[in-house]
């Protein structure tokens, strides 16, 4: 689980390597629109979801603020 209060973005982006991982099965990220709205990233979510694709992985939303990413296949 991530909830990292705006900082989604920097974490996905550091977690290369692991984001490509085969063990990885599932993230589940609570994303602050908001907060990255303020902090000059207000494509960050859209940057976050395309760097969890590129990963390989699936995600859906849960509901406003949470997504769901899962290594597709699992």
């Amino acid at each position: 689980k991530i909830d990292v209060e705006g900082f989604e973005l920097e974490v996905i982006r550091g977690m290369h390597a692991i984001l490509r991982s085969p063990g990885l099965r599932g993230l589940f990220v609570e994303v602050h629109f908001l907060a990255s709205v303020e902090r000059g990233e207000p494509q960050g979510p859209a940057k976050l979801t395309a760097l969890l694709k590129e990963a390989g992985l699936s995600y859906h939303w849960v509901d406003a603020s949470h997504l769901v990413a899962t290594r597709a296949g699992r």
